[in-house]
């Protein structure tokens, strides 16, 4: 037999070991995304702002996955790129030049669905902080998911 040897502390996940992982990513993904909706329509529900664009709240949920999506690997390789050029004794400088990216790319991908950039930069810090006050949540349900 060639090739690594089997771990033999490990299985094979079986039907339901691939629907709990189904129902964990699906989970993930919802409450990611959901602060993403609770920005764009607390920013939207502010009188004076802006409204969303023609068409855009029929495709609303296949938008969000999709910020979702764009979001997440925006602000990924931007981590990347500040780890590779910045020294790591300035990590506080990293981590706010990576919130400002991420806020940046959230308002570019926010200006795509609504009439108005200060609703989409509005959308995006209010996204952001939503994500802040579950991130304890989404950092246990990480330290708790299957490897």
């Amino acid at each position: 037999m060639t090739g690594l040897p089997r771990d033999r502390n490990t299985e094979p996940l079986g039907l339901g070991g691939i629907a709990v992982l189904a129902l964990l990513l699906a989970g993930s993904v919802l409450l990611v995304a959901v602060p993403l909706a609770v920005g764009l329509g607390a920013a939207v529900a502010i009188p004076g702002l802006g409204d969303f664009k023609p068409g855009v709240l029929a495709w609303g949920a296949v938008i969000l996955i999709g910020f979702l999506l764009a979001w997440l690997v925006a602000v990924e390789f931007v981590e990347f790129v500040l780890r590779s050029f910045l020294p790591r004794d300035l990590r506080v400088a990293r981590e706010a030049l990576s919130l400002l990216a991420g806020l940046a790319v959230l308002t570019g991908l926010f200006s795509l669905v609504v009439t108005s950039t200060l609703t989409a930069l509005v959308a995006a810090v209010i996204a952001s902080l939503v994500l802040f006050a579950l991130k304890p949540v989404i950092d246990r349900l990480e330290a708790n998911a299957p490897r």
